[in-house]
């Protein structure tokens, strides 16, 4: 805001009229995504120690289309913002930007665990009620995995928050007691092509996101692809499966439908060898 002031002629004040620039402050309430980063957007197995202490200065572990759908859904519409919050350490602060940088993700915030933050999950909730905060956004993607506890964080934040339009989504890639519940009202995924298959259901993204997530996931799991960028070695998918599964596509042209299955029918025969999946150089 700028004051433009002026004499009256019938008075001895300054009269001060305040002028919005319209190009320079937003009035409209934005949209987020509010992602986690260890596991839901890189593969980092973090129920491992010496695998995630060896990756995190790997910028090629990122699963394989979730760059592509973020920063497109962020193009996609007006006043969107793309964030992480991560427990990850702040001294290792550059090799996550470094990650993020590589891999063409939007970063309107990073945001990361400081020393004496206390455990993951209060972190976490106070760090997302800041967002919300500070933001004050008219609709939220909450988006992370079931390692520990984001599903935890994300069903406290929605509660606290009824009035705020939400929808979670959870990386569900571990199963059994080595995994965190997925809450009623949460949306498990397996891979960035399911995840974008529902953002296409419920309108979040285009025809065209989805297909170009899609192909990339598919050319990842065809011979020569990156299939460890799709499942790596250490997931869990008999949960995913058991409860709701691969989504269907509700519109769209048919050849999404092939890709979909296709993509599907790859997943569920590396699920269900996970000996025969190669494992990430180190």
């Amino acid at each position: 805001m700028r004051l433009k002031c002026r004499s009256s002629k019938n008075s001895l004040f300054l009269l001060c009229v305040g002028i919005i620039s319209v190009g320079q402050i937003s009035l409209a309430q934005p949209s987020l995504i509010v992602s986690d980063v260890d596991d839901t957007v890189r593969s980092m197995n973090s129920k491992s120690l010496s695998e995630m202490s060896s990756r995190l200065s790997d910028v090629t572990n990122a699963f394989s289309g979730i760059s592509v759908l973020y920063e497109n859904w962020k193009l996609e519409g007006a006043e969107r913002l793309v964030g992480f919050v991560t427990a990850g350490s702040t001294l290792f602060s550059n090799k996550y930007k470094a990650f993020m940088t590589a891999n063409h993700f939007p970063n309107d915030f990073l945001v990361m665990k400081g020393l004496g933050s206390g455990g993951t999950y209060e972190y976490k909730v106070k760090a997302v009620r800041k967002i919300l905060a500070d933001r004050n956004p008219e609709k939220v993607l909450f988006i992370g995995d079931n390692s520990s506890e984001d599903t935890n964080v994300y069903q406290t934040i929605v509660a606290e928050n009824s009035q705020l339009v939400s929808q979670t989504y959870i990386h569900q890639i571990f199963s059994g007691s080595n995994a965190a519940p997925v809450h009623p009202g949460q949306t498990p995924f397996l891979t960035p092509a399911d995840l974008a298959i529902h953002l296409f259901n419920t309108g979040e993204i285009s025809e065209a996101t989805l297909r170009q997530t899609l192909l990339t996931v598919a050319n990842d799991l065809r011979p020569g692809g990156k299939a460890v960028n799709v499942v790596d070695h250490f997931f869990e998918c008999g949960d995913f499966f058991l409860g709701r599964g691969w989504p269907q596509l509700t519109a769209g042209d048919s050849d999404l439908n092939d890709l979909s299955e296709e993509i599907l029918a790859a997943v569920e025969q590396r699920c269900a060898n996970p000996s025969s999946r190669q494992r990430r150089p180190f």
